[in-house]
């Protein structure tokens, strides 16, 4: 990190251990990230923290986003390929805070893969990534797939991307 953005972030680069410091701007970046102060990152407040993060004009955000979806390459996206981009989300997110399966319980009646999160003793009583990532994906792609082809033009993408109720924070 350079010397400006620690000064700009509040923080000094000196006499702060490594590991406080990468944990202030961590809350740092995700009280940016979490617009509503919910406590929690949704799909719309990652993407938009995500377009803010990788480019400076609007268009070269949204881009810059719809390509990290768009995994073959090809100009448009799957519901295979949203599904990956949120599976990779969310097992990070599972992997990075020992407590974020918590936030999707599994009802007793639910079946469904029994992994979950959590160690042996919660194992089965929450939804795993793969199964958070698949519902999330499935809902954003059934709102972005305007014209229902099964692919998610870049148009498509910048319409369902902008329809945020965040959207104020894409400027």
């Amino acid at each position: 990190l350079s010397h400006s953005i620690l000064l700009r972030s509040g923080l000094s680069n000196h006499k702060v251990p490594p590991k406080i410091l990468v944990d202030k701007i961590a809350t740092k970046v995700f009280g940016a990230f979490d617009r509503n102060q919910d406590g929690f990152v949704d799909n719309r407040e990652l993407l938009a923290g995500l377009s803010i993060l990788l480019g400076s004009y609007r268009n070269q955000k949204l881009r810059k986003t719809f390509y990290l979806f768009d995994l073959d390459g090809d100009g448009s996206i799957s519901l295979d390929e949203m599904i990956a981009y949120f599976t990779t989300f969310f097992r990070v997110s599972y992997a990075l805070d020992t407590t974020f399966h918590t936030r999707f319980p599994r009802p007793p009646e639910a079946g469904g893969d029994q992994k979950g999160g959590g160690d042996e003793e919660t194992k089965g009583k929450f939804y795993s990534a793969r199964e958070v990532a698949r519902y999330t994906a499935e809902s954003c792609f059934k709102a972005a797939d305007r014209d229902q082809t099964g692919q998610v033009s870049f148009d498509e993408f910048k319409v369902w991307f902008n329809s945020s109720s965040s959207s104020d924070i894409h400027e």
